[in-house]
Order: C-alpha cells, then structure tokens, then sequence
C-alpha cells in the first residue's frame, strides 16, 4: 500500500513538473511570438514610408518640371 502511494505522489510530481515546463515553453514562445508581430509591423511601416518617399519625390520632380517648361515658355 505505502508503494502504491509513493509512486502515485512520484507520479503526480513528474505531472507537475511536465505542466511547469509547458507553461515556461508557453511563456517563451508567446514571448518570440510577440517580437516577431512587432517586428513585422515595423517593417510594414517602413516599407509604407519608403513607398510614400518615392511618391513624394516622383511628384515633386514632375511639379518641378511642369514649371521649368512653363517657364520657357513665358521667355
């Protein structure tokens, strides 16, 4: 009977101890999970500012152009 019972607590302690592992695997993967969302949304937001930048100077030489010709041509 006390053998029952000894391997019945060693039992329940390996159960403990397998369910305290999980949750730290849980904890570490939420944890990398985590900095990957924030790594993935800074490169979105990089990538939008790039994109807005070429845009911004794409118009910004084709303004400058428009008024050059205007230019010559008032001359």
């Amino acid at each position: 009977m006390a053998d029952e019972q000894t391997v019945l607590l060693e039992f329940e302690k390996d159960i403990l101890y397998n369910q305290n592992l999980e949750v730290e695997v849980c904890a570490m993967t939420n944890f990398f999970l985590c900095i990957l969302q924030y790594l993935l949304i800074m490169i979105v937001l990089v990538a939008i500012g790039v994109g807005g930048a070429k845009i911004g100077i794409a118009l910004r030489k084709k303004k400058d152009a428009k008024a050059a010709l205007e230019t010559k041509a008032e001359e």
